[in-house]
């Protein structure tokens, strides 16, 4: 595009986790809250006047609960598009990349481990390790997660404590 062309989109720099954020769980959206949003996301953007649309990525805000909910509240009817990563290279990016979240060492080895103690929290806790999408059936469903993902970490990989296992609604932003 040249300058005299209009910019048809803008992106956010970084991740807003505006929607996600444990405080909207159980509260609707309000109209201050939309002006908050609003203001957050235009200091995140240096977009041109003539701007047709703005955008964020959040992706927790896929696999948080109650955000999709607000999204629509605060939005209408927004146009969404989720852009999907290969989950093996976005699982290697996050344990490179991310914050310091495991004491097994950022080489291949400390990965090969992390997968294999999630993938064992997958299999060996089914009912309680995905969402549901109510915030009420979730939190309940949560102690149960923490239990069993505790006790199959610590019986079977030795690990006396594990952040995965730490889910809640609470650890939304």
């Amino acid at each position: 595009l040249n300058a005299a062309q209009p910019q048809v989109a803008c992106m956010a720099w970084g991740e807003l986790h505006f929607f996600d954020r444990n405080e909207f769980s159980n509260i609707s959206i309000t109209a201050h809250d939309v002006e908050a949003y609003a203001q957050r996301l235009s200091s995140k953007t240096r977009c041109q006047q003539s701007t047709v649309a703005l955008a964020e990525k959040t992706p927790a805000y896929y696999y948080s609960p109650h955000a999709p909910l607000r999204l629509c509240e605060a939005l209408g009817s927004p146009r969404l598009v989720i852009f999907l990563r290969d989950p093996t290279s976005r699982a290697y990016s996050s344990f490179y990349e991310g914050g310091d979240v495991t004491h097994l060492g950022r080489n291949a080895n400390g990965f090969h481990r992390l997968v294999e103690i999630e993938v064992a929290i997958i299999r060996g806790c089914p009912d309680s390790a995905q969402p549901s999408g109510d915030p009420a059936i979730d939190h309940e469903r949560s102690a149960h997660f923490r239990e069993c993902c505790s006790a199959l970490v610590g019986s079977s990989f030795g690990q006396g404590s594990w952040l995965g296992c730490s889910c809640d609604l609470s650890d939304f932003h």
